[in-house]
């Protein structure tokens, strides 16, 4: 049995079958590419600039420094096993950055260190979580509140630490991970063609920011239930869209309770602090 050769690049992968190769595959087509980089083309001063200022400036920077390329920068440090990655801030800024953090948030924290990539620390460094974990009763109380309450007296009503709005959009996206729009029901464009004239619609109360006019204008969001879709659907509505309806149904029914109207009305008023106003959809 004869013996497998190993590649003289990675010391990992076997090398080609040709008796005369010394590399892998990949190792042999990454020195084809960068073949005549390795020897030349720099001189002893452009690799001392490179190997004084490696990690404290950018590439773009360091290269035109040692007046070459980007590409060939990087290419002289693959083979000299150098990282080109800027790791200029401190061990002491670093932590200054992580507590402060751990305190404030990620506005406070990036107009006190305005210089600074916030991101890039936070997220290779261990830091206290500025949130606690969420609870059952919790995520119950957000699909109650579903497209009922605003996000932001969302989190007004649950008072957790460090939360606003933004907690509630990523408690469903991270957590529950659904849409909590359809919960509670379909918008009235949406149901328009499954119900009849006569069922109920509940208008809902929200503000509405414009970033270019820089206002905050208040608008009505009109909401069908899922138990009214049901009890006005057109005759024509196909059997499966039935089935679906019906399984939303028992769903709102087992969060809300058996008087899911009343249930509901509780909440707008109490917590999102207007008064129902239903309409027929005719």
């Amino acid at each position: 049995m004869s013996k497998i050769r190993i590649c003289e690049h990675c010391q990992i992968e076997p090398r080609k079958p040709h008796f005369n190769s010394k590399y892998c595959e990949g190792c042999g087509q990454k020195i084809r590419r960068t073949m005549g980089c390795k020897v030349g083309k720099l001189t002893n001063e452009q690799k001392r600039i490179i190997k004084k200022n490696l990690g404290k400036v950018y590439r773009k920077d360091l290269a035109k420094m040692a007046r070459i390329s980007v590409s060939t920068l990087q290419r002289y440090c693959y083979f000299e096993n150098l990282s080109t990655k800027k790791t200029i801030y401190s061990p002491q800024l670093i932590n200054q950055v992580v507590r402060y953090y751990e305190k404030h948030g990620k506005v406070p924290t990036q107009e006190k260190f305005p210089n600074v990539r916030l991101r890039s620390i936070i997220e290779r460094h261990p830091h206290k979580f500025r949130q606690e974990k969420w609870k059952d009763d919790e995520i119950k109380e957000v699909t109650k509140m579903s497209h009922l309450v605003p996000m932001r007296l969302q989190a007004k009503y649950l008072n957790r630490p460090n939360a606003n709005g933004g907690s509630i959009r990523s408690v469903w996206q991270k957590t529950i991970g659904a849409n909590g729009a359809y919960v509670n029901g379909l918008p009235l464009w949406l149901a328009k063609p499954l119900i009849t004239k006569s069922c109920p619609v509940y208008y809902l109360k929200f503000i509405c920011y414009d970033i270019k006019t820089n206002r905050h204008d208040e608008i009505c969001k009109p909401l069908v239930l899922w138990i009214d879709i049901k009890r006005h659907l057109r005759a024509t509505v196909p059997d499966h869209i039935k089935d679906a309806i019906s399984a939303m149904v028992k769903f709102q029914k087992w969060i809300h309770g058996r008087n899911v109207r009343l249930s509901i009305k509780k909440i707008i008023e109490e917590r999102a602090g207007h008064e129902v106003i239903t309409k027929k959809a005719g």
